[in-house]
C-alpha cells in the first residue's frame, strides 16, 4: 500500500488521526518512519481481522518504536 492508501484507513476517526499526527510530531519521525508505522499498524489490524486501523493497533505499532 502507498501512503495515501494506508492513511485513508485512519480516516474513520478524527481522534485517531490526531493521535497519529501528535505521535509522529512528538517523536520527530521522518516520512519514511511514519509510513513504516502505518504499515505495521495495518498489519496488526489485519491480524485482528479489522478492516481499519484502530487506536490499539496504532498504539501497539508505536510501542515497537521504543
Amino acid at each position: 500500500l502507498d501512503v495515501a492508501q494506508v492513511q485513508s484507513l485512519l480516516s474513520h476517526s478524527d481522534a485517531l488521526q490526531q493521535l497519529y499526527i501528535d505521535a509522529t510530531s512528538a517523536l520527530s519521525l521522518s516520512a519514511r518512519s511514519t509510513h513504516r508505522l502505518l504499515r505495521v499498524a495495518r498489519t496488526l489490524a489485519d491480524m485482528s481481522d479489522s478492516n481499519v486501523i484502530e487506536q490499539e493497533h496504532l498504539l501497539q505499532a508505536l510501542s515497537y518504536r521504543h
